[in-house]
């Protein structure tokens, strides 16, 4: 289950939609916390939705082609690392190849099975209901966007997780576009901590949320 706490939202350039937002966001009693469900929709969660509430309009969007996630290193393993982090590494750059796919689309009311497949429990639930609020509001991310993942390491699993990152992901080539096609925001650099349950033989997040940094842990 997602613990409840409200974290930053990071507004679209400071934009005062933004802010009125977020405060909307932190004011309902017991809000989930921010779920990373997209390092560019976070930026507009507090009006795509943080978690919860009802689907929209927008379909489930095609998979084929055009995304572009960066990893700074390809996961793969060493002698001495844990196969679960070399495993959690690799869903989650599926996972934010199919976030930046959602993104591109304009959200969906159901997630695609491709996404359905890296995600489980609660934290599916709150991501597709973001999507299909995102899909309310005709904000897309410019075909040209990407993600590069600067940095990742293991942490501490959650709720019963089994193993858990953190990963920085720079963000700031994810341009995002309001329903009449003009350029609505920017990404910004983020910090994503998940966690990860098996499901069948592949893991799957459980848990997680993505807050606004400065800078990268070094």
């Amino acid at each position: 289950m997602v613990r409840a706490k409200a974290r930053e939202l990071g507004p679209m350039d400071g934009r005062a939609d933004g802010v009125a937002a977020r405060r909307s966001l932190t004011s309902r009693a017991g809000v989930r916390r921010c779920v990373a469900v997209g390092l560019a929709l976070v930026m507009v969660s507090g009006m795509a939705g943080c978690g919860g509430g009802d689907a929209g309009a927008g379909g489930t969007p095609s998979v084929s082609g055009g995304a572009s996630v960066t990893p700074s290193v390809t996961p793969t393993p060493t002698p001495s690392e844990d196969p679960l982090f070399t495993e959690a590494k690799a869903v989650h750059l599926k996972y934010l190849d199919q976030v930046l796919r959602l993104e591109k689309a304009g959200g969906a009311s159901r997630l695609p099975d491709e996404m359905r497949v890296l995600v489980t429990g609660q934290y599916m639930k709150d991501v597709e209901a973001a999507y299909a609020r995102l899909a309310k509001l005709g904000t897309k991310a410019d075909p040209s966007s990407q993600y590069h993942v600067v940095s990742v390491r293991q942490s501490t699993a959650r709720d019963g997780g089994i193993v858990a990152i953190r990963a920085c992901v720079d963000a700031r080539n994810v341009i995002l576009l309001d329903k009449t096609g003009k350029r609505a925001g920017r990404g910004t650099l983020r910090q994503d901590d998940l966690s990860f349950v098996k499901v069948g033989d592949s893991l799957a997040i459980s848990d997680g949320d993505s807050v606004r940094v400065d800078a990268c842990e070094k």
